[in-house]
């Protein structure tokens, strides 16, 4: 073989090893913003939504710039852009027997939307909220009927998009303090019915301390017995009151780190209110890529600062990297 060509090979695969790490980033601003992604980390960017119809059948909104311009960037780093789930609300075309219909007409439609707006897959946030495990306490048997779902949005999608669905963990602060079960089906996730999942594990600690992710790994692996490659662990980029409550408007890092320039990394409290700080983002990195975890999923990317030296996702990817 040419030494040359040897070479390049063995780059390529430690490149493809180095991204394999995901970081999930929702993008929720406008196209001012687009420039501010960090597209060199994030490996997947979670916007937008196809248009819905009635019936439940979804097309592609070509008139979507913000979306279309985020594609045409994501294309040159090699970045997956996911939809939104945007189709008819879940808890009506799995348990309502009259919407049925609307279930089959979404996934019949969603694979040619997905192609017109050259999407690479749907992330689906269902948190249960409207029906009768809104607490987050859900059944085996409705998180199987929620995962059959996910399955068959797989296959309509095909194997060459992703599928992901967003979960809640118990624990306080969280709003789901009773969901002591998953909510999907555990099996189905570990043979690769859909491809993953993002946990909203957003909690703060004034000290630094992430015992609460560690619980989380504890509860989603040990407990539940997810395999780790297939989770995001999930971060928030907004603030919470020192007393652990949250702040109705969720004040966001972007804005709040502009009372807080250069903040210092060891500090987890800005404007008195709870920030994951940077040494925080940066030992939670450390630690998902210790404990194998697929990647992290920050809340959100929109919400992090990108100027005052005050990046978050830099510091947590430093700690990523540090193992991987």
């Amino acid at each position: 073989m040419n030494e040359t060509l040897f070479y390049f090979l063995i780059l390529s695969l430690l490149t493809q090893l180095a991204n394999s790490f995901r970081y999930i980033g929702w993008y929720l601003g406008d196209k001012t913003g687009i420039d501010n992604i960090p597209f060199d980390i994030y490996t997947h960017i979670v916007t937008g939504f196809p248009i819905v119809y009635d019936n439940g059948t979804v097309a592609c909104n070509k008139s979507d710039t913000v979306v279309q311009t985020i594609v045409n960037r994501s294309k040159e780093y090699g970045s997956i852009v996911q939809w939104r789930y945007g189709g008819p609300p879940v808890q009506d075309i799995l348990w309502n027997s009259s919407n049925f219909y609307k279930r089959d007409n979404y996934l019949n439609s969603i694979g040619n939307a997905l192609t017109e707006c050259n999407i690479d897959g749907i992330e689906v946030d269902f948190e249960w909220r409207d029906t009768k495990w809104s607490w987050g306490l859900v059944p085996y048997k409705d998180a199987t009927v929620y995962t059959n779902f996910l399955k068959d949005l797989k296959i309509a999608v095909g194997p060459d998009r992703v599928v992901s669905a967003d979960i809640g963990v118990p624990g306080f602060p969280q709003e789901y303090i009773f969901g002591f079960l998953p909510w999907i089906n555990v099996d189905m996730l570990n043979r690769g019915d859909f491809d993953f999942i993002n946990t909203m594990s957003y909690y703060w600690d004034r000290s630094g301390s992430i015992w609460s992710w560690k619980k989380d790994w504890y509860v989603l692996h040990k407990v539940w017995g997810i395999d780790v490659e297939r989770i995001n662990l999930g971060m928030p980029y907004y603030s919470m009151n020192r007393s652990g409550f949250k702040i109705v408007g969720e004040p966001v890092w972007t804005e709040l780190s502009k009372k807080c320039p250069n903040i210092d990394p060891t500090l987890n409290v800005c404007e008195d209110l709870l920030i994951i700080g940077k040494e925080m983002n940066y030992n939670i990195g450390k630690f998902a890529a210790e404990r194998s975890f697929g990647g992290l999923f920050p809340w959100a990317m929109s919400y992090d600062s990108f100027e005052n030296n005050n990046t978050m996702i830099n510091w947590a990817k430093r700690g990523v990297d540090t193992i991987n």
